[in-house]
């Protein structure tokens, strides 16, 4: 049987127990679905989170939130407890999902044009309050602008699907689907926010990787809005906040070739020699391919929003 691991990270989000339930709801084959929620909450409050321990296929693992240092560090953590499944599925903990998503999903990834293929996107938005979804599109990545030699990219809604599925230079890393030996290529811990999606694409594309853009929508995410509390990591710390990126960028430009080892922190590079590039294509190929430079911060105008 096919089987789908699911990787999900949470900071002191309660609406992961209705992303889990759903998930598995809207699932043809729950059965054949496990899932690890890396829980980062205070202790006060771990009660809130009972009903996810009911629930026989999801691996619960709870850490303070003093243990807490963004996406890198959790997603490391989940990758941790990947068992062999088929397909390795990346989400975030504010997510709903469409009927038969799990069979979408395969079935879509094995008409993907490689040995390593990725099915990504950026989601449309639902309601957490009424649970209301925006309507599905085919949505592309697009650029929305460089910052310090990073991507940001947006979802760009287009309203032709195309019959031919297509590649994309980018990943979103809140929804990551693809075969399971894409936990060879392990999660940079060190990474706090920034670049931590941008250095994980490019160390995929190195190691054979290619992300495709699913010809439907499946899923659905809770984006935040001024109106929404967003849970900061390091609200009360702004020297540590300020540490934890400038370490993330650090390791971004000595990875990509911006700056060189002695240019940079040398605490910032800790361990920076177990996430490195592959060896089966070069960041010079990912920027030939799909027209995006990095140093000069430009891409071909057909990729912006």
């Amino acid at each position: 049987m096919e089987s789908i691991f699911v990787s999900i990270i949470c900071y002191r989000d309660t609406d992961v127990i209705k992303t889990v339930q759903n998930l598995l709801k809207e699932a043809i084959a729950p059965e054949n679905i496990n899932i690890c929620v890396i829980l980062q909450e205070k202790e006060e409050f771990l009660d809130r989170y009972d009903a996810l321990k009911l629930i026989p296929n999801v691996n619960l693992q709870i850490y303070p939130i003093e243990w807490a240092e963004g996406c890198g560090k959790a997603r490391a953590e989940a990758q941790k407890f990947y068992n062999s499944e088929t397909y390795f599925f990346q989400t975030d903990s504010h997510m709903r999902f469409d009927p038969g998503w799990d069979k979408l999903l395969i079935d879509e990834i094995k008409v993907c044009p490689s040995d390593k293929p990725i099915l990504t996107t950026l989601p449309p938005h639902f309601d957490q309050l009424t649970e209301a979804k925006h309507p599905p599109h085919y949505i592309e990545l697009r650029i929305r602008e460089f910052f310090r030699n990073l991507v940001i990219v947006a979802g760009h809604p287009v309203k032709k699907i195309p019959e031919q599925i297509k590649a994309t230079p980018f990943l979103a890393g809140g929804v990551l689907f693809s075969i399971g030996a894409i936990t060879e290529v392990k999660y940079d811990p060190y990474f706090y926010f920034h670049g931590e999606e941008l250095s994980m694409n490019l160390r995929l594309w190195t190691h054979g990787f290619t992300n495709f853009l699913p010809r439907f929508n499946f899923c659905y995410h809770a984006y935040r809005t001024d109106e929404m509390e967003r849970p900061l990591l390091m609200k009360d710390q702004p020297i540590r906040d300020s540490y934890l990126h400038e370490r993330s960028m650090s390791r971004f430009q000595v990875l990509t070739g911006l700056k060189q080892y002695h240019e940079v922190p040398q605490n910032h590079l800790i361990r920076l020699e177990e996430f490195n590039l592959g060896t089966v294509r070069s960041i010079k190929d990912w920027e030939d391919n799909y027209r995006v430079w990095l140093k000069e911060q430009t891409a071909d105008r057909a990729l912006y929003l």
